[in-house]
């Protein structure tokens, strides 16, 4: 991605990871001599970029959590029919994959 290897592209990127508004860092890039034009592209595809990898990691979670969840339940469908204590795998991965889940929900949204 040549995007993120440019100076520019780098600096905007940290600027969103920080938590400015577009507007701030079109402010900023203006003001530092930057074609007004260019700028609105070149944060436009950063903004991009940026939401592309939070959604990204955000879906890792999701997905994590589902199989975590589906471990849970064939725990506790092996431990019950062996016989044994199933509630560290009913409560206990049931809770840890939803809570994992609803992290990647936080990031994809």
């Amino acid at each position: 991605m040549a995007f993120e290897t440019g100076p520019l592209g780098a600096q905007i990127l940290s600027m969103l990871e920080s938590g400015r508004t577009t507007d701030e860092i079109t402010t900023e890039l203006i003001n530092g001599g930057h074609e007004e034009r260019f700028v609105q592209n070149i944060v436009a595809e950063a903004k991009k970029l940026y939401y592309a990898k939070k959604r990204t990691s955000g879906l890792t979670l999701i997905m994590a959590g589902g199989v975590i969840c589906l471990l849970s339940f064939v725990f506790s469908i092996n431990s019950y029919l062996s016989d044994q204590p199933i509630s560290w795998a009913l409560y206990g991965l049931t809770t840890l994959g939803t809570l994992v889940i609803f992290a990647g929900f936080i990031k994809v949204f």
